[in-house]
């Protein structure tokens, strides 16, 4: 008996043809209707089942063994030794030993083998079909099993359909699920194939099967979800059978939510890639707001009583499993919305107005193909734009609205189940809607999330509101300052009327904390501009614009002209505020104001005020003369005085005013000039009319600091009567460093012509030396010869060329 079997090779021309006589297996090439090449292998025994695996691999069964040939090499592999060998071994014996008595009852069945799609053959061992690849191990880890060992298999796709006891069994490849029974008690043969044809006796029957979208509706109907779901797989992934996928597995994810089973549905939604807000939908309106089906009244409690709710509510027994599987899908949704969102946006803008205008989304639903993450649905994140077919992009507004739909979702299934997560969420870009996230967390008085919640959406001013208002209660929620000082310190100078506006109450009633908003050490305090922060603290304070101002000079080293005039005009309008001045009419009253401005230190105004004109060197003193009041205040008119120059008016005023004649020669002591010494002894030995010449303090003056002075001028200065002893001090101190001067000098001259002598001597030994280039004289460094070209000679008698000279300089360096 002849066993014959065809095969189409690499070209469509081409046909391989496999013929078993007796026991050998005959294989011929036929191109063209010619025979163009034959091979013969030899058979262990004779071949009673024939089928191609695939081009090169061809599946031999004789009695109760199966072999697969390679035709191009000859080689050969056992499928149940392979099978004994590899990995499938434990399941080969566990599929073999529940035969029991039908194996020995079998032991004359036909050896059958059918090829399935995907290079995949289906072998008959007793009552069990294995499927195999070409390498003779299991593809799957389970099997067929039959009630007794079958007569007859074909394959008509998607089906096997093999003769059983009289009669057909068919089931899907896939699945292997029974699907239909065809009582046929005298059949004895089937040809099964594009057609399928079964043959007695006496008859020839035809099976004409249902057409597969009719079958997936009765199967969708009868809630065999798995088979349609397994039949539309195996129709395509295009066009209709795609389309009716996605709608099948969303019934079926919908007839598993509720059933609850919610780990499986949510699964499903994920594959399908559901519009989130169906799955929303799904929920009481406490978790899905404006978006629930469900109305949480009387009617939607008989509604679930009768069994004709539509989604779950707080009464089922796995609301809790059923919430957490919600937050899981919601956090997995918004961890690429986000990026969906960015990637249209860049894409619209490369858009004309027509164009954007002519983007269009189903307003129910999102495509399942739509920038979806890839772990959903396949699509990365660079394909989001390269949609198959005519489908439409999501518009920007439409993958908003999903964002907010599940951002405002997933903080109401925060706030009833675990509200730790609440302000991770706010704190970072969301999009929850504004107004529903506000009042749900004013219900569960979540004020510092509602906080986070306005940042996030910069309504500042809402944010400053609600902490002013809880601020007014040290002891509630987000009581007193700190809350509010922070916040102003983090807006920075894009915000400057948000910050003038509601620093005032801090400032007014905690003036001490409230300075801080505009001098931490933080980069939005610090971009500010000071010279608005000041007008503004002025505004408030004088007092804070005081203290503002210290902060700037004393600790920031700020030197604006400007900013260490105001600050001393801002000490002097407080000193005359508090009355820390004294009119000078008599002699007694000089000492009670030199208290005034002195020994109090920084505690009072004027205190700080001399402090800040004696140390500063910025200020503009034309300006602050201007403004002294007219009586008082002249210790601050001699240092003013004697910044702009007029030294002899402030020594005036320290002498004769004042009586403060340590003062007055301190300042002679910081000047450090001669000039200003003879100024101070006119203003002793000269006084004007009405004043006594201070004799004593000069005398002094002179014997103590005569070396700075010309003496024979200043001796000029004193009484006629004065006696030579008075002044013996000053006198020897002058001429002690007159000829001090006069020595110093003479070696100084010295010194110098021994300098300029050692020079000549240097110049003419540098005169003196000569170099000779002499025909074959060569630069060291590239060893050509010098030459007739520029060279360049070293202290140590090197010649080289001059371009040689840097190199040869960084080599003796290194």
């Amino acid at each position: 008996m002849r066993r014959i079997a065809d095969r189409r090779c690499a070209g469509d021309s081409c046909k391989r043809l496999c013929v078993a006589i007796r026991r050998r297996l005959l294989v011929f090439a036929v191109e063209n209707g010619q025979v163009v090449d034959t091979s013969e292998f030899p058979t262990a025994d004779r071949v009673r089942a024939l089928t191609w695996l695939d081009e090169d691999h061809v599946c031999m069964g004789y009695g109760r063994e199966y072999t697969i040939l390679n035709v191009t090499d000859g080689k050969t592999v056992d499928v149940f030794a392979a099978m004994a060998a590899g990995t499938s071994a434990s399941y080969a014996s566990s599929a073999f030993s529940a035969m029991g008595a039908a194996i020995s009852a079998a032991r004359g069945v036909q050896p059958l083998c059918v090829r399935l799609p995907d290079d995949e053959l289906l072998i008959v061992k007793d009552n069990v079909g294995l499927f195999v690849g070409a390498d003779g191990q299991t593809k799957r880890a389970g099997g067929i099993h039959w009630a007794s060992a079958p007569e007859e298999i074909g394959f008509t796709h998607p089906y096997v359909i093999a003769m059983v006891n009289k009669q057909l069994e068919v089931r899907n490849y896939k699945t292997l699920t029974m699907i239909q029974i065809i009582q046929l008690p005298m059949a004895r043969v089937l040809s099964a194939g594009e057609l399928v044809y079964v043959a007695s006796l006496d008859n020839v029957w035809r099976l004409a099967p249902i057409p597969l979208m009719h079958q997936v509706d009765q199967l969708v109907a009868a809630k065999e979800f798995d088979e349609a779901v397994s039949l539309l797989q195996m129709m395509g992934t295009n066009g209709e059978p795609h389309k009716r996928l996605n709608e099948v597995r969303k019934i079926y994810a919908n007839t598993l939510f509720q059933a609850e089973h919610y780990e499986r549905a949510f699964a499903l939604f994920q594959e399908v890639d559901v519009d989130a807000r169906e799955i929303i939908a799904l929920f009481p309106e406490k978790i899905a707001g404006r978006w629930s089906k469900q109305k949480e009244t009387d009617d939607s409690d008989s509604a679930e009583e009768d069994g004709t709710s539509s989604g779950v509510s707080e009464k089922h027994a796995d609301y809790s499993e059923a919430l957490g599987c919600l937050i899981r899908f919601l956090t997995m949704k918004r961890r690429w919305l986000p990026r969906a969102i960015q990637a249209q946006q860049e894409h619209e803008a490369t858009l004309s107005p027509q164009e954007r205008q002519m983007l269009t989304v189903d307003a129910g639903s999102l495509p399942s193909h739509s920038a979806s993450p890839p772990s959903v649905s396949g699509f990365s994140q660079a394909s989001v734009f390269d949609l198959p077919g005519n489908a439409k992009l999501p518009s920007l507004s439409e993958l908003l609205r999903v964002a907010e739909a599940v951002d405002t979702t997933l903080l109401r299934a925060y706030l009833n189940t675990n509200d730790a997560f609440v302000g991770p969420l706010l704190r970072v870009k969301n999009y929850c809607k504004v107004d529903e996230s506000e009042k749900l967390l004013l219900d569960y008085q979540k004020y510092k999330e509602l906080v986070d919640l306005y940042r996030g959406k910069k309504l500042h001013r809402h944010s400053l509101q609600l902490l002013a208002k809880l601020g007014e209660n040290e002891n509630g929620p987000l009581g007193g300052c700190e809350p509010t000082i922070q916040y102003l310190q983090r807006l920075g100078a894009e915000y400057l009327d948000l910050i003038w506006e509601f620093s005032i109450w801090v400032l007014e009633h905690y003036p001490d904390r409230g300075l801080a908003i505009f001098t931490d050490d933080v980069y939005e305090v610090d971009t500010l501009p000071q010279d608005q922060v000041l007008d503004h603290l002025e505004h408030v304070s004088e007092m804070l614009a005081m203290r503002y101002l210290e902060h700037l000079i004393n600790e920031l080293g700020e030197m604006s002209p400007d900013f260490h005039t105001r600050l001393a005009e801002l000490y002097l309008y407080k000193a005359v505020e508090d009355g820390e001045y004294v009119t000078v009419t008599r002699e007694g009253e000089q000492e009670e104001d030199i208290a005034d401005a002195t020994e109090n230190g920084e505690t009072t105004a004027r205190g700080k005020l001399v402090r800040f004109l004696d140390t500063s060197l910025e200020y503009k003193a034309e300006r602050l003369l201007v403004q002294l009041p007219v009586e008082g205040y002249l210790e601050e008119r001699a240092l003013l005085l004697g910044r702009i120059g007029q030294h002899d008016k402030a020594l005036q005023i320290y002498v004769r005013k004042l009586g403060r004649l340590d003062k007055a020669e301190a300042y002679c002591r910081q000047l450090a000039s001669p000039d200003i010494y003879v100024m101070l002894l006119k203003i002793y030995l000269q006084p004007k009319q009405g004043e006594e010449p201070l004799l004593e303090p000069a005398l002094r003056l002179l014997n103590q600091h005569g070396s700075f002075v010309n003496a024979i001028e200043t001796t000029r200065l004193l009484p006629e009567d004065t006696q030579l002893s008075m002044v013996h001090e000053c006198i020897q101190k002058y001429a002690r460093e007159s000829l001090s001067s006069m020595r110093m000098n003479s070696v100084v001259r010295r010194l110098s012509d021994i300098s300029a002598m050692h020079a000549q001597e240097d110049l003419a030994m540098a005169h003196a030396r000569h170099v000779v280039i002499t025909d074959d004289r060569m630069c060291p460094l590239c060893t050509k010869r010098i030459g007739t070209t520029v060279f360049a000679t070293f202290p140590n008698g090197t010649v080289v060329h001059y371009s040689c000279k840097e190199r040869l300089a960084r080599l003796k360096h290194v």
